[in-house]
């Protein structure tokens, strides 16, 4: 079975038990059932997609290979592809009250707000895995060489 040889990479589950993998190479799923059934999703892009994240308006955002991310607010019937400037491949998303991170490699930092993503380059240059925010309004970053931040510094939380 061709779809068995691909990885699943990274679940979101809804409230109401509805549950989403996104999954390499255009094999990602949706479950309307808490996981006792599930269906192949058609998705626009047949790259793989390594991260997923749900997002206000009961959305999502899978994330991945060459830096693309995808948005679907219909629970994986129709997806839109959101415009990341990067082609550097995504691995980690957080959101903090709709202020949507999304890290990948070379020190790539995406911003979301109102739909509207800006590519920010880290100036370790590393490659980041794991994105969590802070209480102090900052975000860890996770990846080679340990813990980074974002911002970088306190004096740029302050600039707005």
């Amino acid at each position: 079975d061709e779809e068995s040889d691909y990885h699943l990479n990274s679940m979101v589950r809804f409230s109401d038990g509805r549950r989403m993998i996104a999954g390499e190479a255009g094999y990602s799923y949706r479950s309307y059932d808490d996981g006792t059934s599930w269906e192949l999703m058609n998705m626009p892009y047949m790259g793989s997609m390594w991260g997923a994240i749900a997002v206000p308006g009961d959305c999502v955002v899978f994330f991945g290979l060459r830096g693309h991310a995808m948005e679907s607010c219909d629970f994986g019937t129709s997806w839109q592809e959101l415009e990341t400037g990067t082609l550097a491949s995504l691995s980690g998303a957080a959101d903090r009250d709709g202020l949507i991170i999304m890290v990948g490699n070379s020190g790539t930092v995406l911003t979301r707000v109102n739909g509207s993503v800006t590519e920010y380059s880290h100036s370790s240059g590393v490659d980041f895995a794991a994105v969590v925010p802070l209480d102090d309004g900052r975000f860890v970053l996770v990846g080679e060489k340990g813990v980074h931040w974002y911002p970088e510094s306190l004096k740029d939380d302050n600039d707005g």
